[in-house]
């Protein structure tokens, strides 16, 4: 249990934070809960869903392939609109087009991640200077149903090289071959399936001054789910595509507000106990405005 813990945390530090936003496991967790319900989708996209499920998942965590994503620009990146619908557009055949809506649903779904739930943890997380992106990723992965890791598997292990084709020939890869990448993302995976790393990371966050209750967690899925719902039944109409999947602007911000209460806090200009009632009005506004860029002042403001 120990090495793998140490290997994890190893993983935590080498893996950029831009990596993920949910991690793939929560990733494919909503892509099942959407699959229970196609019903309220149109019917195009309820048979071809419906017909192609794996391939729709595929799609779902498929988006945080490239290494390195954010050196490939924010127009060339691989969770903007613009790259997703073009991917969408030039996929032909019936199980390429179920997987680009997958690609589509994972940015959908990362709205709420990377404009809500990690800006906020971080921010809250203050004290601690290692609570990065992926520390948070992993610490709402590690109670993904065990279920969902057995579909991780299967996914993994099949044969999705026609849609491969399709992000190879129009995603930016800023570093090594798309071969590469792919190589290097399933072996993340294969890491994040074990049984061993995700109890050694609940274990930690049994002791963490950050926990994360069981009704945080739903709140965060249930509206990560419906974000995505939303998505598929209104697609270039839904809301989330007025924002910023990639939350690169918001994450920053939090890093400066992160560092700004540590800084004030240490130097004795507030108390640690004051930053509650701060913190209550950075996760409203985070909410308020998660479907648009935030400002750095409107994280605060009010």
């Amino acid at each position: 249990m120990s090495y793998v813990y140490l290997i994890f945390l190893f993983l935590l530090l080498l893996i950029p934070r831009s990596a993920f936003a949910w991690g793939p496991g929560t990733h494919l967790e909503i892509g099942l809960e959407i699959l229970k319900d196609l019903a309220i989708l149109s019917p195009f996209l309820a048979r071809l869903l419906a017909r192609h499920p794996n391939e729709f998942l595929y799609g779902m965590i498929s988006a945080d392939l490239p290494v390195g994503k954010k050196y490939a620009g924010r127009l060339h990146h691989s969770h903007n609109w613009d790259v997703a619908f073009k991917i969408l557009d030039v996929s032909k055949g019936s199980p390429e087009k179920a997987s680009a809506y997958g690609y589509l649903a994972h940015l959908s779904s990362d709205i709420v991640a990377h404009n809500y739930y990690i800006p906020y943890m971080m921010i809250a997380s203050y004290p601690a200077r290692l609570k990065n992106h992926t520390y948070w990723e992993a610490r709402f992965d590690a109670h993904v149903r065990p279920g969902v890791w057995d579909k991780m598997g299967e996914i993994v292990r099949s044969d999705f090289s026609a849609f491969d084709a399709v992000l190879e020939a129009n995603l930016k890869i800023p570093f090594l071959s798309f071969r590469t990448n792919k190589r290097i993302f399933n072996t993340i995976l294969a890491i994040q399936r074990l049984r061993e790393v995700r109890a050694a990371v609940k274990i930690h966050s049994r002791f963490s001054l950050w926990p994360i209750s069981a009704n945080e967690r739903s709140h965060y899925m249930r509206l990560a789910i419906e974000t995505t719902r939303d998505f598929l039944k209104r697609q270039r109409e839904a809301p989330c595509t007025k924002g910023d999947p990639s939350g690169a602007l918001c994450l920053k911000y939090a890093r400066g507000w992160r560092d700004m209460f540590r800084h004030l806090v240490s130097s004795g200009v507030i108390e640690r106990r004051d930053i509650d009632g701060y913190l209550k009005k950075i996760r409203k506004n985070l909410l308020r405005h998660i479907f648009r860029e935030i400002s750095f002042e409107e994280i605060l403001s009010g």
